[in-house]
């Protein structure tokens, strides 16, 4: 049916989405982390941001390609 078929369409641009939201809640939790005293924690904190920055644009990237007609 059309409903199947657009649920199929569009089901990988929603797992994509889930993926972003992840990566989002991530770096939210290792900014929290930057307040931290220790600064072995702050460095941790800053690889852990950055990795998610670098997930994120990724992410970005591969839902832009799957909107595309």
């Amino acid at each position: 049916s059309g409903l199947a078929r657009e649920r199929a369409e569009i089901s990988p641009v929603v797992e994509l989405y889930g993926r972003y939201e992840a990566a989002s809640a991530s770096a939210d939790d290792a900014r929290g982390m930057l307040g931290e005293s220790g600064a072995e924690m702050r460095e941790l904190a800053e690889t852990e941001l950055a990795h998610f920055a670098l997930t994120m644009a990724a992410l970005d990237a591969e839902i832009l390609r799957a909107l595309l007609p």
